[in-house]
């Protein structure tokens, strides 16, 4: 009734001020980066490091000028070559010994300046823009427009840097959201933002990359458009890759022609109609109810966040709103999910895992663990079961729609760097191998980056989510900020390094530590590496019901994965008020935070969309 509609009303504007400290907390924890003034002396580097420490910054010769470009006055960076792999990374491990209040600290400012940057840039526009077109400025071209290179355009200062953004995909995803978008409780443009509204000081190019030449400092486009055949190169002076993943089907026989997959918009609009469309023919009456009860038979391939939160949002599309229009067909639904391992959620503990399990379970949602699919046809899907003793059980299964969720693999283009003899590095799956500064390995001169899900860190495992790439690309941004805008005239006072790191220096020259003596002997300022920092895990599992593990943890020095403080755990009813706190708040835009807050108090009193468009 009208009291229900009110107190809903008032809830959701409770939650959106109440956590706007979460919102301020997460800014807080942004990668931080010192600001150091550069401080050299005449001191001549020891022998044992002076090949593999740069003692100039890096320097880029463009054809249009001739002229060089320096790094700026920021910090040094350490060569990017393949033989200094195990010196830059025990440089690594000395930068990241740091403090949390000192890196908070610094990441508060870091996240100040960011804030007075986009002002500015909101005040000049386009304006500026124009202005600047005869002034020659350092060009970085940014392939992508994932959750990387949107941060990274976000963030990055086009007074002093020109931009360039090439990406197929005109437009960001909030793809956490995509489950909600497939039936109906958010609407599309309620989770996307153009990439031009993101900068629009920032020139973009709708294209696909089809091949790079890091030698000439070139890049070949395709444009995306019917009957544009004809390709364009692009040069650069730094070119940063984020060209994320695409789904993995793992070679499975069936799965591109007839399986539904969650990665883009276009993708959530098929299964969207595709849902609706599966009960319409349903209720045609000269079906049998066995005929019924095969075209509603719903199976989602893959355990992980996006298999369980759509399986979630299916079952809050089946309750609240196909129930009402479809009475009679509800008791014929069936709904499997078929995980490979044996947990679901793996990212999260025991405890949560079990939790999401069971919330499954209760909404009448069949879950078969240790199940691997290997053949999927236009109407059964054949998978094998591990069985306790090691032995597989085959079965086959019918089904009307499946929704495959089992991973992600690298594009086609990573791959093709194989094929190009390329001088970087790439891991076993075609993913960029990038040192601890977010460089591509290989390339000397230090001027391609790699970031996001096509990336992968010669030192530290990273998990493979929105998160890293979000944090990856603010660093990014506030690398090329500094190096070529110069030291930050703020509030505080420039440092070499922080409290806590310049005590663990000296103490680790005391120890006999050859490349920290060098640092403190020479006054080496060196950029401070990517640090990722976890702030924890969410889940929707349907039903109001969602999983929280709040945590704050930071990645290790050795290739050990991330070191994690578990703050609490959150499930029910207070985990979902939490995952909707945090969604919302995690908008990219307030355009987005108030379409979505509308669009879930539309879908609460109205009910979704069911019209098949």
């Amino acid at each position: 009734g009208q009291g229900t509609k009110l107190v809903t009303m008032k809830l959701y504007w409770y939650l959106l001020g109440s956590f706007l400290l979460f919102e301020a907390t997460d800014a807080f924890m942004q990668p931080r980066l010192f600001s150091p003034a550069r401080a050299r002396s005449s001191t001549s580097m020891l022998k044992k490091v002076r090949c593999s420490l740069q003692e100039k910054p890096p320097t880029i010769e463009t054809k249009s000028s001739r002229t060089t470009i320096p790094m700026g006055p920021y910090g040094d960076l350490p060569d990017t070559s393949v033989e200094n792999s195990e010196t830059r990374m025990r440089l690594a491990e000395i930068l990241k010994d740091d403090s949390i209040i000192d890196i908070a600290f610094h990441r508060l400012y870091d996240t100040a300046l960011d804030i007075s940057l986009h002002l500015s840039r909101e005040a000049s526009s386009i304006a500026h823009k124009d202005a600047s077109q005869g002034v020659r400025k350092p060009k970085v071209v940014i392939a992508g427009s994932g959750w990387g290179a949107h941060a990274l355009l976000k963030i990055i200062d086009t007074n002093v840097l020109d931009v360039v953004c090439v990406s197929p995909r005109s437009y960001f995803i909030f793809t956490p959201m995509l489950a909600s978008a497939s039936v109906g409780t958010v609407e599309y443009r309620s989770i996307t933002e153009p990439m031009r509204s993101a900068n629009p000081c920032v020139t973009y190019h709708e294209a696909s990359i089809t091949s790079i030449d890091s030698e000439r400092k070139t890049i070949r486009c395709k444009p995306v458009f019917e009957g544009f055949e004809t390709e364009f190169d692009l040069s650069y002076d730094y070119l940063v890759l984020g060209l994320g993943m695409k789904i993995n089907t793992f070679g499975t026989p069936g799965v591109k022609e007839h399986c539904y997959f969650l990665k883009d918009i276009n993708d959530a609009k098929r299964l969207r109609s595709a849902i609706i469309d599966k009960f319409e023919s349903a209720s045609l009456p000269n079906l049998t109810d066995d005929e019924r009860r095969d075209r509603l038979s719903f199976v989602v391939v893959g355990g992980g966040p996006t298999g369980v939160e759509f399986s979630g949002e299916f079952f809050d599309f089946l309750n609240e709103d196909l129930k009402r229009y479809y009475p009679q067909l509800v008791p014929f639904v069936r709904t499997e999910l078929i995980q490979a391992g044996d947990a679901l959620l793996n990212q999260f503990d025991g405890t949560m895992q079990a939790m999401a399990l069971r919330s499954l379970l209760s909404q009448g949602v069949k879950v078969l663990l240790n199940a691997r699919v290997e053949e999927v046809s236009d109407k059964e899907i054949r998978y094998n079961i591990r069985n306790p003793d090691k032995t597989t059980t085959t079965i086959t299964t019918k089904y009307s729609l499946c929704v495959w969720a089992a991973g992600n693999s690298p594009i086609e283009l990573s791959k093709e760097f194989q094929k190009q003899n390329q001088p970087w590095k790439q891991d076993k799956r075609g993913r960029v191998v990038t040192d601890d500064w977010l460089r591509v390995v290989g390339i000397k001169d230090g001027s391609i980056f790699a970031l996001g899900d096509c990336s992968e860190s010669e030192s530290v495992v990273l998990p493979q989510t929105a998160q890293v790439a979000a944090q990856q690309g603010a660093y990014l941004a506030r690398i090329f900020n500094r190096q070529f805008r110069g030291p930050d005239k703020g509030l505080f006072p420039e440092q070499t390094y922080g409290a806590a790191l310049a005590l663990a220096l000296r103490g680790r020259a005391r120890d006999g530590d050859e490349l920290a003596k060098t640092i403190i002997d020479d006054h080496r300022v060196f950029v401070r590496p990517f640090q990722f920092l976890s702030l924890g895990l969410l889940a929707y599992v349907g039903g109001r019901s969602a999983i929280a593990q709040v945590e704050v943890g930071m990645d290790s020095p050795q290739k050990t994965g991330t070191q994690m403080l578990r703050l609490s755990k959150q499930s029910g009813l207070a985990g979902w008020i939490l995952w909707r706190s945090v969604y919302l708040t995690k908008q990219v835009a307030f355009r987005n935070r108030v379409l979505v807050l509308f669009d879930w108090m539309k879908s609460r009193v109205f009910g979704r969309d069911i019209a098949c468009l």
